[in-house]
């Protein structure tokens, strides 16, 4: 049985997704929503919940990725992005379970374009950065977790706050003004291509650090045109500008080599033009 930790969000219902097409069984925990609830502040309610549910896979993609909110708040940022890690691998590991941490890309700066590989030296910036790196090592102290590094975007449905993706459709149908960072480079997968590549790498039982993430590095500005083009909406209406000037610093040269696990899947990861054609085709029918 699959347990998804942080099942409501856009990585968890991706999963939900790709485990029900495979004829997984899937029970899912999340604040509200979920048909466990679960707050994983909270170490022995992780601890009961792993203990009734026995699952056989545990991946956990709960995390507070509003940067801003992090700087203000680094006690819930470690509350939620390092302590649960480690919390949850040790639970995971006290029932037998295989663990999966999902990570994050928000650790390198100042290389532009560059693909970073898993034994790149890191630069934390800020918050969210500092809070998922630690998270990352104490799930890794448990022996057998697989932890991903990633930076995904995809459909969640959350009227009180959209998605990259959700946000960047809406404004270009919309012909609304929009900022596109030229110096803000990521190599952005789309969640349900993550969550087949995230299932895959746990069933032939991987562990430590994974990259999973597209093959090719775009910034911003350009993955915005590119979206635009593949909806045939026009473009005019994106103009160029830094992620500098936003409030809260940026790790800002986040791309990722995913060649490790290519080669342990034996494939490649999607392009920039897969990820884009995958978004487009798996968009919710309002």
């Amino acid at each position: 049985m699959l347990l998804i930790i942080g099942s409501t969000g856009t990585l968890g219902q991706a999963l939900r997704r790709v485990a029900a097409a495979r004829k997984m069984e899937v029970r899912g925990a999340a604040r509200t929503g979920a048909e466990r609830t679960l707050d994983i502040t909270d170490a022995e309610a992780i601890s009961v919940l792993c203990r009734a549910e026995r699952p056989k896979l545990v991946v956990n993609c709960a995390a507070v990725t509003d940067l801003d909110l992090c700087e203000r708040d680094p006690s819930t940022a470690y509350l939620v992005n390092t302590r649960a890690a480690g919390l949850i691998a040790a639970a995971s590991a006290e029932v037998g379970a295989r663990c999966v941490h999902v990570s994050s890309d928000h650790f390198f700066s100042g290389d532009e374009g560059m693909l970073h590989d898993e034994a790149a030296p890191v630069c934390l910036v800020n918050e969210y950065g500092r809070s998922k790196y630690a998270g990352e090592a104490l799930a890794l102290a448990v022996p057998g977790t697989l932890s991903i590094r990633t930076n995904l975007t995809g459909w969640r449905g959350w009227s009180r706050r959209s998605t990259f993706i959700e946000w960047a459709v809406s404004a270009l149908e919309r012909h609304e003004p929009i900022v596109g960072f030229t110096d803000f480079f990521t190599s952005t997968i789309d969640a349900d291509s993550l969550a087949a590549n995230v299932l895959d790498l746990a069933a032939i039982k991987a562990e430590g650090m994974y990259n999973v993430a597209a093959c090719e590095v775009a910034d911003k500005a350009t993955f915005l045109r590119r979206l635009g083009r593949e909806l045939k909406l026009p473009t005019d209406n994106i103009r160029n500008g830094s992620v500098h000037a936003l409030t809260t610093a940026r790790a800002e040269s986040l791309g990722l080599d995913s060649g490790k696990a290519e080669a342990a899947l034996g494939r490649q990861m999607p392009s920039l033009s897969d990820v884009i054609v995958a978004l487009v085709r798996t968009r919710p029918i309002s």
